[in-house]
Order: C-alpha cells, then structure tokens, then sequence
C-alpha cells in the first residue's frame, strides 16, 4: 500500500503543552506554517501556504482512501488536517510511528526513539526554531510573531528541519519493519482509541474555576497565618526548615512532599512542630494542579479530548494518560453517594475556604484533591454508567500462574482480601473484621509480583496501612505459602528469559512463548501480541541483600528502556516485574475487549481508566445500558474462555469511585 510521511509545523496563540492538540488545533489563531511530505520512499517536499496553495498530489494523496497516511504522533497531524485544512480523513486511513515505536517497547519523542536504536538524530535546531515561529513573539520584542519576512535566514533553516522531521521519520519506520508488527485488531483499537478521543468527556468548568480560587484564598490565609506565628518575612524552604530546627529541635533532612508525608502519617513528631509541619505540607500541596488541567484542555463545548495515549504505558501496552492524567485522581472522600457528591460540589462553587471546611473536617486541599474526580460531569440529561472489572490482576495471575484456589476464590464468590485475612489471622473467612481486610489488601496486590517484606512495608504506607517488619514478613510467607504455584512461575519465567536470552532458542510454558533475535526479547501472550525488549542481556549484578562481608551476586536479565526518571538506561528486571508486565498487559486486553464489545454494542465510551469503562448516555437508558456494559467486560476472549471474569458497577452523575 501506498505511503504518505507527513510533518506539520504550525503556530497558535495556544501553548500546545498545556491545552493538548484538540483545543489547539480548533483555535481560531492556530495555522499551518509548513508541511513536510513525500510518498513512499521519494525525496521529502515542502509545502508552504504563504507561498502557493497546497500541491495538487498532495492533496489528492491527503484524501485517497488507498493511501495510508504516516506520522510520529499521527493524532496531531489527523487534527490539523481536520482543522486547518478542513478535511476529514478517519482514522483508518492514519497510521503512528509513535505507537508502533511504543509497541516495540520504546518511549518518548522522536528523538529519544531514534537515539536509542542508532538512527540519525533530528536536527539540533528545531526546538529553538519552533520557540521562535511557533509561539507569540517576547512582550519587548518589536514584533508580535517572527516569520520569513523578518526573519528569513532562521525561516530557511526551520523548512529544513521540518524536512528532515520526514526523512527521520521515515527511516525509524522502516527500521521497525524487521520486527513484527502491530497486529490489525490491535490498531482497530487504535481507531476506537481515537474516536474515544475525539468523542472527549464532559467537564464542570465552573467547578474547576471555583476550585482554583478556593485554594488561591485558603494558601494566602495559611501563608499568612505561618508568617504570624512564626515571625520569618517569607515562608521559603530554607527560612522554614532552620525557623522549625531552631524553634523546636526538629532537623528535617528536606521538604519533599513523600518525605513529610511520611512523618506526618507516622504521627511521632513533638506537639510543637507537627501544626508547622502540617500547614507547610498544606501550602505545598498540588491542590488544584488537575483542576487548572480541567480548564486548560477543555474544549469550548465543554470537553476535554486527547485525554488517553494508547500504549502509552510503557512496558504493558496498556493507555497512558494525558492532560488532566486520569489515571492517578485521589479517591473521593465524600463521594459514596449522589447527594454527598452533590454536597462537596455545591460547598465548592460558594468559592468559600471557611465554609468548606465547616462543613467537612478534613483540610481544605484534602477536600479538593478528592473532588477532582466530580469535575467530570454529564450534560443536563444524560448520565454515566460505570463498571470495573473485578479483582482483575489477582485473576489474570492465578489463571497465568495455574493457581486454582485463586481462581475457586472468585468462583465461589468469595473476596480475595478476606481470604487471605483468613489465613494469616488463623481465623474463619466469615470472622474477617472491616480492618483485617483494609491490612490484607496490599499483600494481596503486592506480593503477586514478589514484593519482599521491606517493599510490602513501602508499598502498604501507600494504602494507608501501617506494618511491622514482622507483620510483612508474616504476611510474605503467607501469600507464597497460600498460592506456591505463582513463587513456581517467577522461577520459571527468570529462567526462561535468561535461558532464550543466551542461546536465541525459544522456549514456552504457562501460555506464553519466547523468543529473541539479534536486537529484541520478546514475550508473546496467548492474546497474540508480543511484550518486547530492547537488547537483552543476562549480566552478573550484585544482589540487593549483598554485603561486604558477605557479598552475593546474581545473573540477571536486563534490557534497555526508560526508567523512572525518563533516562534511557539498561534496565536489571526480576521475575516479579516481568510477572506484573505479562499481567497488566493481559488485562489491558481483556479490558479492550470489553470496550470494542461496547462500542458494536452502540454504547458511546466516554472514558476508561485502568479496569474500567464509563459510558455517556441519555437518563431514560441508564439501566440498561449499565446491564449491557457489564455483559460486554465479563464476555471472554477467544483465547481465554476457561477464565473467570466478573464485573460490577453503578450509575451517575458526575465522576467518582464505587
């Protein structure tokens, strides 16, 4: 099939970053400056609007159904085709390097891409360019916006880069071609991914706007009360923590919002420093941050759009998210019902710090962080259903594992966490306290990817529950002995990835497949597509309980990819992260499933976050489409029908968590 590589450059009075690429491409201000194209493999052409109207092939290549249209983050390009040159072409007929680069197990901008695997870097001009014709002039510049005429050297060298943006492009993609490829299914829903998008969700401005100046009053009030009270000019870093030092003997090694989080949760600090403490980590607090990415990348109808990346989380193919990042919202602490909801609302559009929290005990910035989630609203006449697969990683684990009292658990209709309470407290199940089970859910979540005791205490801080060296100890023996098939799988996928790593022979078990060649590790799910990594290598590391005196190493698998701090390194991974990438993967497949049954099922999806899918539709079919919803999540993939899958959920208004 035909190829057409395309490449815009655009300028808006809109800063893309904050707005997303819907509100900036619908801007009546944003524009094309130039576009890079070419078929195939032909030499890269340059079309610019000042100067002639757009080439007749072009255009004619633009609107060929035959002919697939390429681009590094293709959404950006479809929207500015629909936009500014005002045709629509459908997503069928767009194809993303981005997401296939994402599918090979790569991360990031173009760039970073065509760093890792060796090819030619994009030219180190362009962001400097793209700061110069792309955005408003400086306010002390002598023109508003910088273009050929007044300045044509830069403008020659910026229609160079945005060709060379195509040629690189290009090559990226046909290195790619020596891998296997995004399967067709997988890029329908890449084509459902971008309806989703384009269909955008529902959000309450005015709630946001409310929000935001809720917290502009409540920080000046907090701000003015520790100026006061503890006599320092400006409540800054440096004066705060020697003020608390001096004051009240309390040596903070820093202000980093995890680290006084943790000393405030632990609740050993003097009486004298904790009210200091506190209302620095409440002026600190990001209280209103997504509130500001509500009214940044909602549309002038009302809707945010581009919120979902598809395979955008890295290393699981799972969506990433974007914007407003619904993917990590606080829970709601007044949310469990319509008219709570509706109370935190109502008490936040009064744009009154003290009248909140008259009505709730919890700090102002609690309250608002955990009301984000209402922002997203339904239009007059319309509602939400919502429904959450059940219990899902723990499922997708016993079936991967072939632990059947995982699977008999879910069967019989019984609840993972009180099971495992159960157990650990020598108890019977119908015993298990509302607390035993709030203690069980972390080492249930955890340690199916092989948290040790000191990682299960971390983990568990992070659900609000307090453990002792010996209780996580406990707790670790507990679940291994519970379910010892899965301790049996992590032995055997860290073998087998070392083993086919070593000898390129593949190997199979538990429903996957492995396999390498020159460049990729792949591991392929029973679902048909293949978890990849980048230039494996088995290499000899010291092992983390090591010691000098008794020092212990490892032969560990390792790849390269981006880590936590955005950094293109090699990457040491143990059997229990490679557990959690198979797992995640797999119930990013079924929750597809579930999606693209809904969408033939004519159910319109609004969003979907983790394990599960809300649907828009009118009040007067809420019921039944809520029954319709359900049964398209629990209906099994072809290649997993021998599993157990379940799923529950509810009706409406604005946005919340069950």
């Amino acid at each position: 099939m035909t190829r057409l590589h395309l490449d815009y450059e655009t300028a808006s009075d809109l800063n893309l970053k904050k707005t997303g690429a819907y509100k900036y491409a619908q801007h009546h201000s944003t524009r094309i400056l130039m576009l890079g194209w070419a078929f195939d493999d032909e030499p890269v052409a340059l079309w610019e609007p000042h100067k002639d109207i757009i080439p007749a092939r072009l255009l004619l290549g633009i609107r060929d159904a035959s002919i697939n249209k390429h681009a590094f983050n293709a959404a950006f390009e479809r929207l500015i085709t629909r936009h500014c040159l005002g045709l629509e072409i459908p997503p069928e007929q767009w194809r993303c390097t981005m997401v296939e680069s994402f599918y090979l197990g790569f991360a990031g901008g173009l760039d970073k891409c065509l760093k890792a695997v060796g090819l030619p870097p994009k030219d180190a001009r362009g962001n400097r360019l793209i700061n110069v014709f792309c955005t408003p002039a400086a306010k002390n510049h002598k023109a508003d916006w910088y273009d050929w005429n007044n300045k044509p050297v830069e403008w020659h060298e910026f229609c160079q880069y945005c060709v060379q943006d195509v040629d690189v492009e290009r090559r990226l993609w046909h290195w790619m071609q020596q891998f296997p490829q995004m399967n067709e299914w997988d890029y329908q829903q890449w084509f459902n991914d971008q309806r989703i998008n384009d269909r955008g969700v529902p959000m309450d401005v005015d709630m946001a706007e409310c929000a935001i100046d809720i917290w502009d009053m409540e920080k000046a009030d907090i701000t003015s009360t520790m100026v006061e009270e503890m006599g320092i000019p400006k409540v800054t870093r440096e004066p705060f923590l020697q003020w608390i030092e001096d004051n009240t003997g309390v040596k903070l090694d820093n202000t980093r919002k995890d680290y006084i989080a943790s000393l405030l949760h632990k609740g050993t600090l003097p009486p004298e420093a904790e009210p200091y403490i506190k209302l620095w980590a409440q002026k600190e607090g990001k209280a209103t941050s997504k509130y500001s990415a509500v009214i940044n990348g909602t549309c002038d109808d009302g809707r945010a759009r581009g919120m979902f990346q598809y395979k955008g989380a890295s290393r699981t193919d799972r969506v990433g998210g974007r914007l407003i990042q619904l993917q990590n919202l606080k829970r709601p602490l007044y949310g469990d019902t319509h008219q709570t909801i509706d109370n935190v609302v109502n008490a936040i559009k009064c744009r009154d710090p003290k009248f909140l929290s008259m009505l709730f005990p919890d700090s102002v910035s609690e309250i608002l962080g955990g009301a984000i989630r209402h922002a997203l609203s339904a239009p007059e006449g319309h509602t939400f259903a919502i429904c959450d697969l059940t219990s899902i990683e723990s499922v997708i684990l016993g079936w991967v594992a072939q632990c059947p009292s995982i699977d008999a658990t879910f069967r019989d209709g019984k609840d993972s966490y009180r099971m495992f309470a159960s157990k650990y407290y020598g108890i019977e199940y119908d015993e298990v306290t509302k607390a035993q089970r709030s203690f069980s859910k972390p080492p249930v979540l955890g340690c199916g990817f092989m948290l040790g005791w000191k990682g299960l205490i971390a983990y568990a801080e992070g659900y609000g529950v307090d453990m002792t060296q010996e209780q996580a100890k406990n707790a670790v023996d507990t679940f291994r002995g519970m379910y010892p098939e899965i301790p049996k799988f992590w032995q055997w996928i860290s073998d087998a990835v070392k083993y086919v790593t070593s000898t390129h022979i593949q190997c199979e078990g538990y429903r996957l497949r492995i396999e390498r060649d020159s460049e990729m590790l792949r591991i392929w799910l029973p679902s048909g597509r293949a978890l990849s990594y980048y230039k494996p290598e088995v290499r000899r590391q010291e092992a983390p309980w090591s010691t000098q005196e008794k020092p212990t190493y490892l032969d560990n698998f390792t790849y390269m990819g981006m880590n936590d701090k955005n950094q293109w390194v090699r990457i040491s991974a143990h059997a229990g992260g490679l557990t959690e990438n198979v797992v995640q993967s797999l119930a990013g497949d079924i929750l597809w499933h579930g999606i693209m049954n809904a969408t033939q099922a004519n159910l319109p999806v609004t969003l979907h976050v983790h394990d599960e899918i809300a649907v828009e539709i009118p009040d007067a079919q809420a019921d039944t489409a809520l029954t319709t919803l359900q049964a398209c999540m629990i209906d099994r993939p072809h290649w997993c029908r021998d599993m157990w899958l379940g799923a529950e959920g509810f009706i409406t208004k604005r946005y919340t968590k069950d």
